[in-house]
């Protein structure tokens, strides 16, 4: 009777965890239908109405012109941003990803989504400042890095007021390489904090421009963090800004030497 309790306990534990597994699927499929449905098809109705205003015009000046084609670039720019988080989110739900670490320049992959983001800081005012320390080499996969630093840093580009600045820092953290990215933005409550990472049904709150969010991101980048042996997290305090930090192994010596003579 105890060895046949034991194995009943046992499998109404398997249970509970399929039951809790198969209610984060169907959360992650809702969050996944809304993006669809609003966060998708309302920047590709916005840059309908712009084309369709630019295409019936005949009396544009030249300075209308470039203000309607500079917003047509920034919604192009998160429209697309979002979409590559929607692909990448859902290749790794269905096959996974296999992590090709290799000896990667950070301050290189960092110039890379400060140009990437350009149009969208511009709109708001935002200066963006790559401080990562030149002598930092990361053994990390490329693609992966470039997409966190891309998401954190639109996210706090998101929260940032206009006139705000963005800053991407690195330091030595013992046996590791810390990379953070700060803002001077709204900030979050230690609740906001806390619900940011490992709640599939979080969706980011509104940002300073009233840009809307997911959450999928975030989500994202605390999957590829750590599929690179990385660590996570965020500090903040509501008015006062925020400051995401993530971990990276560094690359050896030779390697480091390797990726610069590449990249020369």
């Amino acid at each position: 009777l105890w060895t046949k309790n034991n194995q009943i306990e046992t499998q109404s534990a398997e249970i509970m965890k399929k039951n809790e597994d198969l209610q984060q699927l169907n959360t992650l499929k809702d969050k996944i239908f809304i993006i669809v449905s609003h966060d998708l098809r309302a920047p590709l109705q916005s840059l309908k109405g712009v084309l369709e205003l630019i295409n019936k015009s005949a009396t544009l000046s030249a300075d209308e012109f470039v203000f309607l084609t500079k917003g047509i670039k920034t919604r192009i720019d998160l429209t697309f941003s979002l979409m590559e988080n929607l692909l990448f989110w859902t290749r790794s739900q269905m096959t996974g990803f296999k992590v090709k670490p290799s000896s990667v320049h950070i301050t290189s992959i960092a110039s890379e989504c400060i140009g990437l983001l350009h149009s969208i800081a511009e709109k708001k005012q935002v200066t963006i400042l790559n401080k990562i320390n030149n002598d930092h080499f990361a053994n990390v996969d490329t693609d992966m890095l470039r997409l966190v630093i891309r998401n954190l840093v639109m996210n706090a580009i998101k929260f940032s007021y206009e006139g705000g600045v963005v800053e991407i820092n690195s330091t030595d953290r013992f046996s590791e390489i810390e990379i953070y990215i700060t803002d001077n933005g709204v900030g979050m409550s230690q609740e906001e904090v806390s619900n940011l990472f490992g709640n599939p049904s979080y969706v980011s709150k509104t940002g300073t421009a009233n840009e809307g969010g997911t959450g999928l991101g975030l989500m994202l980048c605390k999957e590829f963090v750590e599929m690179n042996n990385g660590r996570l997290w965020a500090v903040s305090k509501a008015g006062e800004g925020s400051s995401f930090h993530f971990t990276l192994h560094p690359a050896s010596n030779d390697s480091a030497i390797a990726a610069v003579s590449s990249s020369t």
